[in-house]
């Protein structure tokens, strides 16, 4: 489908000009970056990150002041 074809199609559902539609500019036939990729997360790394003890691991003598 053809960028003008699309908008055609756009103006006809919307009840808008093609005029408007082609200026609003937002319609487009390429992907976005960030679709092509799923983003994935690693929850483990991130649970470990943000983990906070009070106590210090068992064996371990804490630091004095």
């Amino acid at each position: 489908m053809k960028e003008r074809d699309l908008y055609r199609e756009v103006a006809r559902s919307t009840g808008e000009s093609m005029r408007t539609i082609s200026a609003l500019g937002f319609i487009s036939l390429e992907p976005l970056p960030f679709e092509n990729e799923p983003q994935q997360a690693d929850w483990d790394d991130l649970d470990r990150e943000r983990t906070v003890s009070v106590m210090p691991p068992r064996g371990e003598v804490p630091a004095v002041a």
